[in-house]
């Protein structure tokens, strides 16, 4: 659902291609396996009497509207509830395939006050949208997931990754954000840091499950620990809790 087919790229589309599409569209419907879509949609189209050419622009439509649901406004990322819809099925399967799971948290240091406070709301803006696009280009698998979890933070589930693979991709996200710098819309230039949580779970045997609040709390832990320093990477370790001041 996140990817449009080459069929819808293209600027031509014929017949068969739409007839396609939209068959594949059914199945995905039927299987459930489309994020997002609101029964009442589903049922309007598979019941759906039109002809293949309105199917098919009722489908674009239908993906249009689940992709504004399920995406932040400002960066275009994944909005904070997909990303919980994801971490808890991404934790089912890890259980039930059992492989690891990393769980990243990443928040933008110091951001109201060198930000937004000095250079006003709307560079505040350019600098989330900058940010999201470099935390976008540390994405390596189609299966990983970024999000913005809200104001200036962002959150990563990073499936069958180990707590080293982990660590590893949190320090090359802090690493490729304080390279950064950032153009303002006054053309002026900032550069940015970020801290950085990680939580990781590996199940160990089939059925071992870790509810997902726990291993969200883990990581905002480990996220507030990496802020007393700031622009560092911080494991959740057990006995580790949230410190007075950050």
């Amino acid at each position: 659902m996140n990817a449009k087919t080459k069929d819808e790229t293209e600027g031509f589309v014929s017949l068969s291609q739409m007839t396609r599409a939209v068959q594949e569209f059914e199945h995905l419907i039927r299987e459930g396996m489309i994020e997002g879509l609101p029964p009442y949609l589903a049922k309007i189209f598979l019941n759906s009497l039109m002809g293949v050419e309105i199917r098919y622009q009722s489908m674009l439509e239908i993906k249009g509207l689940i992709e504004l649901g399920i995406r932040d406004g400002l960066t275009g990322l994944y909005n904070k509830r997909f990303f919980g819809e994801q971490l808890r099925i991404t934790l089912a399967n890890t259980s039930r395939f059992m492989q690891p799971l990393c769980l990243i948290f990443v928040d933008i240091d110091y951001f109201k006050t060198r930000v937004n406070d000095q250079h006003g709301h709307p560079n505040g803006d350019v600098v989330l949208t900058e940010v999201a696009k470099v935390l976008g280009s540390c994405l390596s698998r189609g299966s990983d997931i970024l999000a913005r979890a809200g104001g200036e933070e962002f959150g990563f589930i990073l499936p069958n990754t180990s707590w080293e693979k982990g660590i590893k991709v949190a320090e090359r996200i802090r690493q490729a954000v304080e390279k950064k710098g950032i153009t303002l819309l006054n053309n002026g230039r900032i550069a940015v840091t970020v801290s950085v949580g990680v939580a990781n779970f590996t199940p160990g045997k089939q059925g071992d499950i870790i509810p997902p609040e726990e291993l969200t709390f883990q990581a905002d832990v480990a996220l507030y620990n990496a802020k007393l320093e700031r622009n560092q990477v911080v494991s959740f370790q057990q006995g580790m809790s949230i410190p007075e001041t950050v």
